[in-house]
C-alpha cells in the first residue's frame, strides 16, 4: 500500500472512530451529559490546582473560560483580580470550585438533580481519611449554544448552608466598594 492510501485509510479510520464516539456520547441523557461534563472538568481541574498550592504558579483557572457562564466568568475575575492588587484579602480567600483551602484529589461526580433547566452536580473529594455526609460541593450548569456552562458552585459545608459563590462573589464586591451589605 502507497503512503498516501496508508494516510488515506488511517484517516477514514480515525474519522470513524470519533463518530463512534461521539455518537455514543450524544446519546447520553442530559444528568448523564452533565454529570461528564462536571467529571471532566474536575479532572482536569483538580489535580493542577493541587500542584498550585504547593507553588505550582502556572495553573490557571481561566484558560477554561468557555466552560463558564460569562456572568460568573467576570465575577470570578474581578474577584481574583481585586484579590491580586490587593494586601490584605479582599477576595475569596478558598479555591470556589473545590471548596477547600487544601485540596486533595481526586473529585468525583455524583449524583445530578434538574431543577427547571439548571443540572445542579454533587462532587465529593475523595481524599484520603476523608468522609462527608454532604457533597464537598455542588455544581449548577445551564446548556448554552449547544454545551453545558458553570453558572454557579454551591456551599453546603463548611461555609454556611445555603450559600454559593455568586452570592460569596457579590459580598466581596460591596465590601470593596465600601456599600452597606
Amino acid at each position: 500500500m502507497s503512503p498516501s492510501r496508508c494516510s488515506m485509510a488511517f484517516a477514514c479510520l480515525l474519522f470513524l472512530t470519533l463518530s463512534c464516539h461521539a455518537q455514543a456520547r450524544t446519546n447520553d441523557s442530559p444528568s448523564e451529559s452533565a454529570r461528564r461534563f462536571v467529571q471532566n472538568f474536575y479532572d482536569w481541574y483538580a489535580p493542577g490546582a493541587v500542584k498550585a498550592s504547593s507553588g505550582n504558579r502556572e495553573f490557571n483557572w481561566r484558560t477554561k473560560a468557555v466552560d463558564f457562564d460569562p456572568t460568573l466568568f467576570r465575577a470570578l475575575r474581578e474577584d481574583e483580580d481585586a484579590q491580586a492588587n490587593a494586601k490584605e484579602i479582599v477576595g475569596i480567600d478558598f479555591d470556589p470550585f473545590l471548596s477547600s483551602q487544601d485540596p486533595c484529589v481526586p473529585y468525583k461526580a455524583q449524583k445530578v438533580v434538574r431543577k427547571g433547566d439548571h443540572y445542579f452536580v454533587d462532587v465529593d473529594a475523595e481524599c484520603e481519611n476523608v468522609t462527608t455526609e454532604r457533597p464537598t460541593v455542588t455544581a449548577e450548569l445551564a446548556e448554552r449554544s449547544g454545551r453545558w456552562v458553570f453558572v454557579n458552585f454551591h456551599y453546603p459545608d463548611p461555609k454556611p448552608a445555603g450559600s454559593d459563590l455568586l452570592s460569596i462573589l457579590k459580598e466581596n464586591r460591596k465590601d470593596r466598594q465600601g456599600s452597606p451589605k
